[in-house]
């Protein structure tokens, strides 16, 4: 049986375009990304202003947190180093994972607006974490455009 994960959505503070996807596209596609991927205890969608689009958040971790808050923390870092980034390489970062002890995030850039988060332990396979977020990416750009 698969984790069961509650979904998060505000879209109030900012009008997201949807185009052909529908409103629920972005929770299907995060909770799916959640459920498929072991020890993934959360998945978010963000605007680099620290907006939360949606969220989706596991029943269980060890470690409470609220993934908005620990995405709008990242998001102003995450700002920073894609400049530092683009002066660097000449083009875009493109993902970001960052290891602690009891966590890690696994960041990938979607548009120069939006970012896609996932929180995990850290014994996840992130490989496969990093797969499934760079999978989900195209599907997420076409919704947010």
């Amino acid at each position: 049986m698969s984790p069961q994960f509650s979904v998060a959505c505000d879209l109030s503070a900012r009008p997201v375009p949807r185009g052909e996807w529908g409103p629920k596209v972005f929770s299907e596609i995060l909770t799916r990304l959640a459920a498929e991927t072991d020890d993934v205890q959360g998945v978010l969608l963000m605007d680099f202003e620290g907006i939360p689009i949606e969220s989706v958040q596991g029943p269980v971790w060890p470690h409470a947190f609220d993934i908005t808050t620990v995405g709008m923390e990242i998001s102003v870092a995450l700002k920073g180093l894609a400049r530092a980034f683009s002066i660097l390489e000449g083009s875009p970062c493109d993902t970001v994972e960052l290891q602690g002890h009891a966590f890690t995030l696994s960041l990938r850039m979607l548009t120069e607006e939006y970012f896609l988060m996932a929180v995990m332990s850290p014994t996840a396979l992130r490989g496969r974490a990093n797969y499934r977020l760079r999978m989900a990416a195209p599907a997420l750009r076409a919704a947010l455009s």
